[in-house]
């Protein structure tokens, strides 16, 4: 590893901030950057989720819903 990645990563280290401080700057932000903020997380979350469901309905995990829709419709109709 070089001399300039361990400064970076040194660098990265120092500035970062534990939970305890930035829930305490993100009790200070104004209304408008909060929700900025929030929207920022919704829109991680959202991201994971449809990768986490993309996997799992490739991988055939979800195959029972669709057995069990085939079914329901099977007794419907």
């Amino acid at each position: 590893m070089g001399i300039a990645v361990i400064f970076i990563n040194f660098k990265i280290l120092i500035n970062m901030k534990t939970a305890i401080e930035m829930k305490t700057e993100i009790e200070t932000l104004p209304q408008r950057e909060y929700i900025k903020l929030v929207q920022c997380f919704f829109e991680r979350d959202e991201k994971a989720w449809d990768q986490e469901l993309i996997k799992d309905s490739q991988s055939g995990q979800l195959d029972f819903l669709i057995d069990k829709a085939i079914y329901e419709k099977i007794i419907h109709t």
